[in-house]
């Protein structure tokens, strides 16, 4: 479907214009694929036939302006990929970000999910969908499954389906938005006018940042919501500058329809990718200020933003007022925002967060750094440890270096070149020089990612999050090698990041492909769920074994928060029903009281709740362990 968008965008919309068909398709097949979604939703027919009707008109309306446009302009048309080879083959950083993106894909391909997130919730929603037919809200135990944002679900839903449930392709919606993100640094850099041998390396450091090279090989959103940033400042890019003016006509239109597409979708990717969204619609907002733009002509495209902005989020917003009687679930997110405005206590906690990503291999400083973040707030007499500034009040600790966790890498390199910027920026201030919009890029970028470290929560996981605005630095860093006036600085400077960029991929690449040897030792893809678990590994397979041995009709479920539920849907036959039982959220309203299963699996949980059916209903049958058994259907 993607790739019929492209050549539509590309050979029939935007037919010898400059603009990027790619990004153009990307925005149209994920407004496709959602609405598409919602559509059959509201019929129960979100399923393999229904989808393919749906896409089966749209690609024969497709396909016919594709064969249209080949025969009214033949000599017009240029092949996509001859033309990329023909402006970039001759670079060797090109080849380089080629092999490692090739090399991401077959890495993505050959590893099975394996993280917490995508375990608990992030695919048992996938699973529930499937069999309901539907998006909409459902009974679980785990609240997360209904509050966590769904725009990547929704899509990786459909892979699941058409795929026939292989999880092995799950990986590709995060490996893809890594690799569109490299793409979209690299033009952002060359729209801020840096060298182009400077927009190449720029990709590169975001490709070998190790948060973004892990996050790529799970269903986590972190790459897709940050595809949404990457796109919206993209856009905007050519809004600003004294010779553009925000007045109703056919360019601008069309800028504000993406910018608020980018906006929509980004919300229903991560709202946290918001906020960058915010700041430099500030950054926008002065533009216009300087240049006094019609107001009247800037409050109708306003307008009109707002509502496709509306029209995008309102199906998610009616759900969660219906389940939570609120925009958004009470829960979504709070966790993850700090839960106070005292200034040391912001500070402390932006210390804290930013300097997650300096231990590195080259200095041996994380124990000073920690140390320092230690008696800065001993000082400031802020405790580092309140649960407003720290997960569950957590001790705080800094990582040791190299660490290569899909949610816990820590990215020295960036950091340590923002920091140059940093001082750069300084000394720029001091002679009075004019930045420019380039120069402005830069220090928004730095002060987004160090107001996203001051907001965002302490944890030990907490560089998964930065991911979006460690991403808007990497432009920067084009624009501030570009800017440094003496070229023998400038030159050693780049020799040094792409020398660290490539020691860094190859150390990646050890690390994740010895994940991928593991699971492959198995042979058992269900042992590959546990890959960063494999204290459980045994208990889930003897489950297997009952379960397969059992085959059940019918399933109920009754498991802790944090409960690998994912592998119990694998275990059972496609067409066994299986629900969450006792739920005790908000989303019991969503149960469905007729249903009475063979048996229940428990795990973490006091049987005493299955009380709820009835006395003596169900009998423990099996036991796993003392945390894990079966219940089984008391028969008359």
């Amino acid at each position: 479907m993607l790739i019929i968008l492209f050549l539509v965008i590309n050979y029939v919309v935007l037919l010898n214009k400059k603009e990027k068909p790619y990004f153009i398709s990307t925005i149209l097949y994920t407004a496709i694929v959602y609405f598409c979604s919602e559509i059959l939703s509201l019929f129960n027919f979100l399923e393999y036939k229904g989808l393919s009707f749906c896409y089966g008109v749209i690609l024969i309306i497709l396909g016919s302006l594709i064969a249209i446009s080949f025969y009214r302009n033949k000599k017009q048309i240029k092949s996509p990929l001859k033309e990329l080879l023909k402006k970039n083959g001759k670079e060797p950083l090109f080849w380089i970000l080629v092999l490692v993106g090739l090399g991401m894909m077959f890495l993505s391909i050959n590893t099975v999910p394996y993280n917490w997130d995508s375990m608990t919730y992030h695919l048992p929603r996938l699973t529930q969908w499937i069999q309901n037919k539907s998006i909409a809200h459902y009974a679980t135990g785990d609240i997360r499954q209904v509050t966590s944002p769904v725009l990547a679900e929704v899509i990786n839903l459909q892979v699941y389906i058409f795929t026939g449930g292989q999880d092995c392709y799950l990986n590709l919606l995060q490996t893809c938005s890594y690799l569109t993100n490299a793409a979209l640094i690299y033009f952002i850099a060359k729209k801020l006018k840096a060298k182009k041998h400077y927009c190449y390396l720029a990709s590169l450091i975001f490709m070998s940042m190790p948060i973004a090279f892990g996050e790529a090989l799970t269903t986590q959103v972190d790459h897709f919501s940050t595809l949404w940033l990457l796109l919206f400042v993209y856009y905007l890019l050519d809004l600003l500058g004294t010779e553009v003016r925000l007045v109703w006509n056919k360019n601008i239109l069309w800028n504000v329809v993406l910018l608020s597409c980018c906006i929509g979708f980004g919300y229903l990717a991560k709202p946290s990718v918001l906020i960058g969204m915010f700041l430099f619609s500030l950054w926008l907002l002065y533009a216009v200020i300087r240049r006094k733009d019609p107001s009247v002509e800037i409050l109708k495209l306003i307008l009109l933003a707002a509502g496709i902005i509306i029209i995008i989020v309102l199906p998610e917003i009616a759900r969660n007022l219906i389940t939570f009687g609120a925009v958004s679930a009470p829960v979504a997110g709070a966790r993850q925002m700090i839960g106070t405005l005292h200034p040391l206590y912001v500070f402390v906690n932006g210390l804290k967060n930013l300097g997650m990503n300096l231990p590195n291999t080259y200095f041996s400083c994380g124990g000073i750094i920690e140390y320092g973040i230690y008696w800065i707030s001993y000082l400031l007499g802020v405790e580092i440890n309140d649960p407003a500034i720290a997960e569950d009040g957590r001790v705080f600790f800094l990582h040791q270096a190299g660490e290569y966790g899909h949610d816990t890498a820590i990215n020295p390199l960036i950091t340590i070149v923002m920091i140059c910027m940093i001082l750069w920026l300084f000394s720029t201030f001091l002679k009075k020089a004019k930045l420019g919009i380039s120069g402005q890029y830069v220090v928004l970028s730095i002060i987004s990612f160090l107001i996203f470290c001051c907001i965002l929560r302490w944890e030990p996981f907490v560089t998964r999050y930065m991911l979006s605005y460690l991403a808007l630095l990497c432009p920067a860093a084009a624009v501030w090698l570009t800017k440094i006036r003496k070229g023998s600085t400038s030159s050693s400077i780049y020799g040094i990041i792409l020398f660290l960029c490539i020691v860094e991929l190859i150390h990646l690449s050890e690390y994740h492909t010895g994940i991928m040897a593991e699971q492959k030792q198995w042979r058992n893809t269900m042992a590959g769920y546990f890959s960063t678990r494999s204290q459980e590994r045994d208990n889930y397979l003897a489950l297997q074994e009952i379960l397969e041995e059992e085959s059940f009709r019918s399933l109920g479920l009754l498991l802790s928060v944090d409960t690998y539920e994912y592998p119990i849907w694998k275990m059972v036959k496609e067409d066994t029903v299986v629900q969450n039982v006792c739920v005790e959220n908000e989303t019991s309203r969503y149960i469905d009281n007729r249903f009475l299963p063979e048996a229940i699996v428990i795990i973490k949980r006091d049987p005493k709740n299955l009380s709820s059916f009835g006395e003596d209903t169900y009998l423990k049958y099996r036991e796993v362990n003392d945390e894990i058994s079966i219940w089984k259907l008391r028969k008359e």
